[in-house]
């Protein structure tokens, strides 16, 4: 399963929605975008509590995310690690260069 916990929990367009926002934010608070380069990265998860981890201490990884709210989509995730023996995630992280004019 290579899909991000945006795409998994939430929307399949929940990433690039979130990519225009962040650019429009600092445009908006007047900095001029000098270098955004994107990297993807690949993480392999083997248990479902790993990935309530970091869905817990990376909050912009599914914004909103309430443990309560997302356990039965949670519960399916572990369904489908066990089955599959993990959960592959791609996402895409951002290294941003910005200076106000």
């Amino acid at each position: 399963m290579d899909r991000p916990p945006t795409r998994v929990l939430c929307c399949p367009h929940c990433s690039a929605a979130l990519n225009l926002s962040a650019q429009n934010s600092f445009r908006q608070a007047g900095l001029r975008i000098l270098d955004w380069t994107a990297y993807t990265m690949t993480i392999t998860y083997h248990d479902i509590a790993a990935v309530v981890y970091e869905l817990m201490h990376v909050p912009w990884s599914v914004i909103g995310f309430d443990l309560d709210r997302y356990r039965p989509r949670l519960f399916r995730l572990h369904r489908r690690m066990q089955a599959e023996g993990g959960f592959r995630r791609r996402g895409d992280t951002y290294v941003i260069e910005a200076e106000k004019p």
